[in-house]
């Protein structure tokens, strides 16, 4: 049927769609520049703390560019320290606290990615393309209390594992962002040695960054640190002491959450299935300075049964102290005489490697 109207032609009307597209396009970019412009000259108004805020959930969002994640979580640490720093003394947990304990957080879970593909990682330099801040990054030498840079394979964020209901979490206030540093002690895809989880001990760690007077050509001199902080409950910055936040029962946490009633059934039908899981299991490397008190299942159960009972325990600053948690795992469906013996030889050589 033919049309009763002006028919365009072919490629006229291919030229006039292109036109509008470009024209849609041109517009966009405009309003995309000037309202950025706008949006920065908003937030150059705004208070440091907030501006640390927003620019601190911008850097969380970068997934495929780590040097300019670490320099953007770098340059609002740095805002709410220069806040933290007017404080009279210790600390709370008010706004410029939480910021730079979530911003310090960050860093450190970057760390091992920053770290690939070096063999030594003792300092970075890592430039802000939006600020132009140029970061000399210091990761070391280490001193007491404190984890060198390159001992853990991972850095987990301790705010992102929740308890369950009944169970006790263990945090303690202060400054410095809560991590679970995941080590192992042989490469990866290689059996891990006696005593050792296949997921890797687990530690507490709090990670601080402090900073130095501004340079030339906007030149920031950092330095970030992995406190223990079961050696170590206060840091000095800028020539403040402070109190080291920890989260004691993240490590623990980490491990998963499993139904420990399933998991002891199965154990107990396929105990073949556990060669590589049974024996004694420390879920940190041997500490010298506590004592060991080890935790034995029962029937139809697990080592993960015990997991409410440490996290009390560990509420008690003395007991931390004092003392390690290990557990024994078996299969409840072998003979006891034939567990009894397996838990007589690890203690044995637990005995002969720790000098117990």
């Amino acid at each position: 049927m033919a049309s009763l109207g002006y028919a365009m032609p072919k490629e006229r009307m291919c030229a006039y769609t292109l036109d509008r597209r470009l024209t849609t396009l041109t517009l966009v970019c405009f309003v995309a520049i000037f309202g950025g412009c706008s949006t920065t000259e908003k937030e150059a108004q705004l208070p440091p703390v907030v501006r640390a805020e927003r620019q601190l959930a911008r850097a969380e969002k970068i997934r495929s560019d780590p040097p300019q994640k670490a320099a953007e979580i770098l340059s609002a640490a740095r805002t709410v320290a220069s806040e933290i720093s007017k404080s009279s003394g210790d600390v709370n947990e008010e706004a410029p606290v939480r910021i730079y304990n979530r911003a310090t957080a960050d860093l450190g879970g970057e760390l091992p990615k920053l770290a690939q593909n070096r063999g030594s990682l003792e300092s970075l330099t890592i430039q802000n393309r939006h600020t132009g801040e140029i970061y000399h990054l210091r990761l070391g030498p280490r001193e007491r209390g404190e984890y060198s840079s390159t001992y853990f394979q991972r850095l987990l964020d301790a705010r992102k594992l929740r308890v369950r209901r009944g169970e006790e979490a263990v945090v303690i206030p202060g400054l410095g962002g809560t991590l679970v540093g995941v080590h192992h002690s042989v490469p990866s895809g290689s059996p891990p040695p006696r005593f050792e989880p296949a997921s890797g001990y687990r530690v507490p760690v709090t990670s601080i960054v402090d900073f130095g007077p501004p340079g030339a050509a906007a030149r920031v001199k950092a330095r970030l640190r992995l406190i223990n902080p079961r050696q170590r409950d206060t840091v000095e910055i800028a020539g403040k002491r402070y109190s080291v936040a920890a989260n004691y029962s993240a490590p623990l946490l980490s491990f998963g959450r499993l139904n420990e009633l399933w998991l002891g059934f199965i154990n107990m039908i396929r105990g073949e299935n556990m060669r590589t899981t049974s024996g004694l299991l420390l879920t940190e490397a041997y500490d010298p300075d506590r004592i060991p008190v080890i935790f034995v299942h029962g029937l139809l159960s697990s080592p993960f049964i015990w997991r409410r009972t440490v996290l009390a325990l560990l509420k008690d600053p003395e007991i931390r102290r004092r003392y390690q948690f290990w557990a024994y795992s078996y299969p409840t469906g072998n003979p006891i005489s034939f567990s009894a013996l397996r838990l007589r030889e690890d203690l044995a050589f637990a005995e002969e490697r720790f000098g117990l």
